[in-house]
């Protein structure tokens, strides 16, 4: 899916529309966050540290 495609920019379409452009980019979004909060736990098991606040 392309957010800029067509004449009509994405907002204009409607809230279903809207709602498929976030619930993409959310997915879009949640691998890398679950491969960033693995290496951090991993780099933090290596140096003995705890985790940091609110990760988890």
């Amino acid at each position: 899916m392309s957010l800029g495609s067509g004449s009509t920019p994405y907002i204009d379409r409607g809230p279903e529309a809207q709602e498929r452009v976030k619930a993409e980019l959310a997915s879009k979004i949640s691998e890398p966050e679950a491969d960033i909060t693995a290496t951090l736990e991993q780099l933090q098991i290596q140096r003995q540290e705890p985790l940091a606040p609110g990760v988890c």
